[in-house]
């Protein structure tokens, strides 16, 4: 996280020079899905122009901040909240992925705050948290091809 009023040289690939930033923070309206009424403090380095660049090191740290905010507002389960749910139940990430049938990529980028969640996906993953509260284990869930038998 970039620290307000820090500064910092860095050496800058568009401008071929080494230049001073300085770290601001900028209330933004953003957009996630189909919310456009989020409003998040982003954090910037302002170069000596007065030009915002995202941050060098992590240029997606924003965009976490943006789907922490749309999951506060829809009350989706947080990335902490679905790796518990993985841990406790006593699955791997890749075998979580193989009993709940999301792609290992999209748990993945889940548990690591980088793509938000469907609404369907929510709904399961609430369904299954809630389930294990309960029984302590996760329901034995039936693949299509073992249906057909």
């Amino acid at each position: 996280m970039i620290k307000v009023n820090a500064r910092k040289k860095f050496y800058n690939e568009e401008y071929e020079s080494e230049e001073w930033y300085t770290g601001v923070s900028k209330l933004k309206k953003v957009r996630v899905k189909d919310r456009d009424d989020l409003y998040v403090m982003h954090y910037y380095w302002k170069d000596e122009d007065g030009e915002l660049w995202s941050d060098f090191d992590d240029p997606t740290a924003n965009n976490r901040l943006d789907f922490i905010a749309y999951r506060q507002v829809k009350g989706y389960l947080s990335p902490e909240q679905i790796k518990e749910l993985i841990d406790l139940s006593g699955h791997t990430l890749r075998s979580f992925s193989d009993y709940t049938n999301l792609g290992l990529s999209t748990l993945s980028q889940l548990t690591n705050n980088l793509r938000v969640q469907t609404p369907q996906q929510e709904n399961l993953l609430k369904m299954l948290r809630d389930y294990f509260d309960i029984h302590k284990k996760l329901p034995d869930l039936h693949k299509p091809d073992e249906m057909k038998k």
